[in-house]
């Protein structure tokens, strides 16, 4: 997570554009027009902060985990709850749908996932993501924290960036869970952004010469 606040510009403009062509593409399919507002990932959240929020924020992230941070608890509160209403859905019978105020406070996953290993990854982030939100959210107001996938969206944008800079290959045990559908994996990150991503940045590449 800390590795997002040291992203090049250049690696910021990337973002925008794979985001920006996944929007596009999503908005075509259900015969909408383009709205750049709901374009997420790392670069809406870094443009969202400045220097001195980001070095506060570097801070905050090395203390994830301690019992004695206010937005640790907060936020762990919040990830209880939202596992409650997803319990919710479940015993009622009902699709969650966006819109729908029970699901949009409600982790959706929760109920469908059945891999330990998988259900072990998506609390841990999704206690990550609920940790931030109060610290930009609160502190920052920084309204679009507010969706619980907006933080989400920008790890997995981190973790493609890493497959497609060999950082990481589809073998590695997280980056299986990750492109994994549930319920048997988190079906966050799919090969489509991994190969945009790899596309972009193969240029800035250097090539070693003979």
């Amino acid at each position: 997570m800390e590795r997002v606040l040291d992203l090049s510009l250049a690696d910021l403009q990337v973002i925008r554009e794979v985001n920006e062509f996944f929007a596009r593409a999503k908005a075509e399919k259900n015969g909408e027009s383009y709205d750049p507002t709901k374009q997420t990932g790392a670069a809406k959240f870094l443009e969202a902060i400045g220097p001195e929020e980001k070095e506060q924020l570097r801070a905050r992230i090395l203390s994830f985990g301690n019992p004695d941070s206010p937005e640790y608890g907060k936020g762990l509160f919040e990830l209880e709850q939202m596992m409650e209403n997803a319990q919710q859905l479940k015993r009622e019978g009902r699709t969650p749908k966006d819109g729908d105020p029970l699901s949009d406070h409600a982790i959706w996953g929760y109920t469908i996932i059945t891999d330990p290993n998988a259900l072990i990854d998506f609390l841990i982030n999704h206690a990550l993501e609920r940790y931030l939100s109060q610290i930009y959210r609160d502190e920052l107001h920084i309204s679009f924290t507010e969706h619980k996938d907006y933080l989400i969206n920008m790890f997995t944008d981190l973790l493609a960036i890493d497959i497609a800079r060999g950082v990481r290959t589809l073998d590695d045990g997280i980056v299986k869970i990750w492109m994994t559908p549930k319920p048997n994996g988190l079906g966050w990150l799919k090969q489509g952004r991994i190969d945009e991503y790899t596309k972009r940045f193969a240029p800035m590449t250097p090539t070693v010469k003979s």
